[in-house]
């Protein structure tokens, strides 16, 4: 069986030329890489700032397309890691 490995970047999610959204790879089964989510949605603009409800919901949004981008959804998932940062002031 032939290894297959595909960049993906979906509809809906930011899409930047330094990264794919999305690494799945093929050989006896599949596996999917999901990039990092953050509460920023496909227009390139922040939801929520100083808002953690709205944030989450946004990443949560994010995380479903990339899923169905794959054909599956949450109950697919084997691992989840969250992690809640606090941002920092780009300009000073």
């Amino acid at each position: 069986m032939e290894n297959k490995i595909e960049h993906i970047n979906p509809n809906g999610l930011i899409k930047n030329p330094a990264f794919s959204q999305i690494i799945t790879t093929e050989g006896n089964g599949k596996t999917i890489y999901i990039g990092g989510q953050n509460a920023v949605n496909g227009n390139g603009e922040i939801v929520g700032k100083n808002d953690i409800l709205q944030q989450t919901e946004q990443v949560m949004k994010n995380l479903e397309i990339a899923l169905k981008s794959c054909g599956v959804n949450f109950e697919s998932l084997v691992k989840l890691n969250i992690h809640i940062v606090q941002g920092q002031n780009a300009y000073g």
